[in-house]
C-alpha cells in the first residue's frame, strides 16, 4: 500500500494510512525498509508531540522529567533541538486555536467564583454545594467547597485517584504512561464506567450541588478526554456541571483567595465609658465587606488608636466579625500583632491584607505577628482562637485607677516652726503622690490653707482668711502654699469653718475616692456666742462647721483623715465649750483615721489609702488593659450624680460624730 493511491483510509486522530492500494509486485527489502523509515518517522513525531503536551502540562516542575520522556519516544531518544522544535509546534499551535478548543467554557475563576456568589446570596453556603474535579496529566483530584470560621470559601480536599488506578492497560512506569495519555506510544481502550462511577459517586457522597471540571490539560489527551466527556453523560451527576479550563496557577485555593470578604475586619480597641471608666470592647474599621484580595494590589489602611498607660505589652486583633454583632465572643480572629508602646502616647498602626487570611503589620516596626498558617484553621481548638479568648476573657471590666480628689486643709496661723512643719508635711505628701500613685493623671489635689482673724486689727477685721490651690496635678500643688504662714493670734480656734466652706465649694468629680485630710491643732470658731461661755471669737462670716461638714459628707461622703499636733501654748482659762467644740471637730474630720502631726507623710498616705493598689483604695487598677484605647486619651470624668466613698471604705459611717463625739481623739494625741 502506498500512500496517494487512490482508495486509501487514514486515522482520524493521527492522520496514518491504514488503508491503501494493493501494491504490484515483491515485497521487497526495499519496500519494507521504506514502510519502516515512514512508520518510524510518522511514530517518532507523533510521541514528540506527545512528549511535548507532557511537559507543556508540568512546564518546569520536573527538571528530569524531558530525559525521562525521551527514553521512552520510539525509534530513540529524539535528537538535540528536536523536543524544542516539538514544544515550539504546540506553543503555536496553541496560540493559534486560543490555547485548544477542549473543553470549551469559562475558566475556573469565573466559574467558582460565580458559585461562590451564589453561596453568599444563599446565606453562607445554605443550599449551595460546589465542588471541583481537576483533571491532570497524573490524577483527577476532587474536591468540595465549604464555608471556614471567618466566612470565607476554602477547598477541603476529598480524594485523588491516579489514572494508574482508574485506567486499566496503562504501562507501569511513568514516563511511557504518560506519553500513551498524550496520545503517543499505543492505544489506551474505553474509559471503564467503573472509574466514572468512582468519580461521580465522591462527588455525590460529598453532597454537592454545582461540580467544576477543570482542564489543566493542552488538547490532545484523547483517553483524559474520554474521562472528561463520560461525566457529563445524562444522569452520571446528579448536580450541575460546568467545564471550564484551568490556567496554569489557576487552583481552587488560589481563585478562591480572590473572593470577596463576606465580613468586616476591624481592630480590637478598648472603648472607656466616661464617669464610670467601664471598658467596652468595640473594633476600629480595617477593611469592608465586599473587598477583594489581589487583582489590584495588597489593600492597607491606618488607623490611630492609643497605648494604655501601664507600659504593658499591647495585643493588635483583627478580626471579623460575622453579621456586624457587637459580642466579642461572637467575633473570629484573624491575626494577632504583638508591640510595646510607649504607655499614654498616641499609636498608629498600618495593616495590609495579604490574603483573605493573611494580615501583615506595617506598623508599629517590630510587630510580631500571629496567625493561621496556611492550610491551617481557624477554628475554636486553634493556637489562635485560644489566643483571643485569653485575651478577650483577660480584659479588666474598668480601666486605670480610680479618680482620686485629695483636699488639704491646712492650719497655717501658729509659731513658724509649727506652721512650717505642717506645710512640710503637706508638700513631702504632695509629692510622694505624685511620685508613687500608679496613674497621677488620675489625681487633683486641692489644698486650703486657713490662718487667724486677726481680731487686733479692726481695720482688717472681716477679711477672708483662707487661700487655696484648687484642682491641680499633686507635683504642682505640693510647693504652692510655703509662703502661707501667718502670724498666731492669741485665739483659742481657728478657722476650720472657713476652710470647710470652700471646701464644699471645691469641684468633686462624681466618680472619684474624695479624701479630706486636715492637718492642723485648735478647734473651729462657733458660728455665733449667743448664752455662750466660749472664750473663742464667734465666726466673722457666721458659719457653723457642723452644718457645713455634714452637708459635706452628704454631697461627697470624703474619707476624713486627721493629722493633729498640740496647742503652741495652752491657756490658763479654757471654756469646756472650746474643749468640747474642739473636740466633737477633730473626731469628725478624723473619723477614718487619726494621726498626731508629727507622724511622717508615708503613713498619711497609707492611712487615706492613697497609693494603694487594692480594691479599697484609689490606686485601683484591676487588670491591665492589653489592647490598644479606641481614642488616645480616654475621656474625661463627666456625670451629675454624686458617688459615695462608703463601698470604698467599708468603715465610714457617714455623718456620725457631727453631733456627739466628745470622746478622746485616739491613741497617740495629746488633748491640751
Amino acid at each position: 500500500m502506498l500512500p496517494g493511491q487512490a482508495g486509501e483510509q487514514r486515522c482520524d486522530g493521527c492522520g496514518w494510512t491504514l488503508r491503501g492500494p494493493v501494491l504490484l509486485g515483491p515485497l521487497t527489502p526495499e519496500v519494507t525498509a521504506a514502510f519502516d523509515r515512514r512508520l518510524g518517522a510518522a511514530s517518532r513525531g507523533y510521541d514528540l508531540g506527545a512528549a511535548a503536551r507532557v511537559l507543556a502540562a508540568f512546564g518546569d516542575a520536573e527538571p528530569g522529567l524531558a530525559d525521562e520522556l525521551g527514553r521512552a519516544v520510539r525509534a530513540g531518544p529524539p535528537a538535540p533541538g528536536e523536543l524544542e522544535a516539538a514544544r515550539a509546534e504546540l506553543a503555536a499551535a496553541a496560540r493559534a486555536a486560543g490555547r485548544g478548543a477542549r473543553p470549551r467554557g469559562p475558566t475556573l475563576t469565573t466559574a467558582l467564583l460565580g458559585l461562590v456568589g451564589r453561596m453568599g446570596r444563599a446565606g453562607l453556603g445554605g443550599g449551595v454545594r460546589p465542588g471541583v474535579a481537576e483533571v491532570t496529566a497524573d490524577a483527577v483530584t476532587l474536591s468540595v467547597v465549604e464555608v471556614d470560621e471567618l466566612g470565607l470559601p476554602v477547598a477541603r480536599e476529598l480524594v485523588r485517584r491516579d489514572w494508574a488506578e482508574l485506567l486499566p492497560g496503562l504501562p507501569s512506569d511513568r514516563p511511557t504512561r504518560l506519553l500513551r495519555l498524550a496520545g503517543g506510544v499505543g492505544p489506551v481502550g474505553a474509559v471503564p464506567s467503573a472509574a466514572v462511577g468512582a468519580v461521580t459517586g465522591a462527588l455525590s457522597a460529598a453532597g454537592v450541588t454545582d461540580v467544576v471540571v477543570a482542564w489543566r490539560l493542552d488538547d490532545g489527551w484523547p483517553p483524559l478526554e474520554r474521562f472528561a466527556e463520560a461525566l457529563a453523560e445524562p444522569g452520571a451527576l446528579r448536580a450541575n456541571v460546568t467545564w471550564c479550563r484551568a490556567w496554569p496557577g489557576e487552583s481552587p485555593a488560589a481563585v478562591l483567595a480572590q473572593a470577596p470578604l463576606p465580613t468586616g475586619y476591624g481592630l480590637v480597641v478598648a472603648e472607656v465609658a466616661q464617669g464610670s471608666r467601664n471598658v467596652r470592647l468595640t473594633t476600629v474599621p480595617l477593611f469592608d465587606a465586599g473587598l477583594v484580595v489581589g487583582p489590584n494590589g495588597t489593600p492597607s489602611v491606618e488607623v490611630t488608636v492609643g497605648a494604655p498607660r501601664g507600659g504593658f505589652e499591647l495585643a493588635l486583633v483583627v478580626v471579623a466579625r460575622p453579621g456586624g454583632t457587637t459580642d466579642p465572643a461572637a467575633w473570629r480572629p484573624v491575626a494577632i500583632g504583638r508591640c510595646v508602646a510607649a504607655p499614654g502616647s498616641t499609636l498608629p498602626v498600618r495593616v495590609a491584607l495579604e490574603g483573605p487570611r493573611t494580615v501583615r503589620f506595617l506598623e508599629p516596626p517590630g510587630t510580631r505577628s500571629e496567625q493561621v498558617p496556611p492550610g491551617g484553621s481557624a477554628g475554636p481548638d486553634s493556637p489562635l482562637a485560644a489566643s483571643w479568648r485569653e485575651l478577650r476573657d483577660g480584659q479588666p471590666s474598668t480601666y486605670g485607677a480610680e479618680p482620686l480628689d485629695l483636699v488639704l486643709l491646712v492650719e497655717t496661723g501658729g509659731l513658724p516652726r509649727t506652721v512650717a512643719a505642717r506645710l512640710s508635711l503637706a508638700e513631702r505628701l504632695l509629692e510622694l503622690v505624685g511620685r508613687e500613685h500608679p496613674e497621677p493623671e488620675a489625681v487633683r489635689v486641692s489644698v486650703i490653707g486657713y490662718a487667724d482673724h486677726d481680731v487686733l486689727d479692726p481695720l482688717r477685721a472681716g477679711q477672708p482668711v483662707v487661700r487655696s490651690v484648687i484642682a491641680r496635678a499633686p507635683a504642682e500643688a505640693a510647693g504652692a502654699p510655703q509662703g502661707w504662714r501667718t502670724p498666731h493670734v492669741t485665739d483659742v480656734a481657728a478657722p476650720i469653718e472657713d476652710a470647710l466652706h470652700t471646701a464644699l465649694d471645691l469641684p468633686w468629680r462624681p466618680d472619684a475616692y474624695g479624701v479630706l485630710i486636715t492637718i492642723g491643732a485648735r478647734g473651729p470658731h462657733p458660728p455665733t456666742k449667743r448664752g455662750d461661755t466660749s472664750l473663742a471669737n464667734e465666726c466673722e462670716f457666721g458659719h457653723d462647721w457642723e452644718r457645713l461638714l455634714r452637708r459635706l459628707v452628704e454631697r461627697v461622703d470624703p474619707v476624713r483623715i486627721a493629722a493633729r499636733g498640740g496647742l503652741d501654748f495652752v491657756p490658763t482659762e479654757r471654756s469646756s465649750e472650746d474643749v468640747g467644740r474642739a473636740e466633737r471637730a477633730w473626731a469628725a474630720l478624723g473619723e477614718h483615721g487619726q494621726l498626731p502631726a508629727g507622724a511622717g507623710y508615708r503613713e498619711l498616705a497609707e492611712l487615706a489609702e492613697l497609693l494603694e493598689d487594692g480594691p479599697a483604695g484609689a490606686g485601683r487598677r484591676g487588670r491591665a488593659l492589653a489592647v490598644p484605647l479606641l481614642t488616645p486619651t480616654p475621656p474625661p470624668s463627666a456625670g451629675t450624680e454624686p458617688v459615695s466613698n462608703r463601698s470604698r471604705r467599708s468603715r465610714s459611717t457617714g455623718t456620725a460624730g457631727l453631733t456627739g463625739a466628745t470622746g478622746p481623739a485616739g491613741p497617740g494625741w495629746r488633748v491640751p
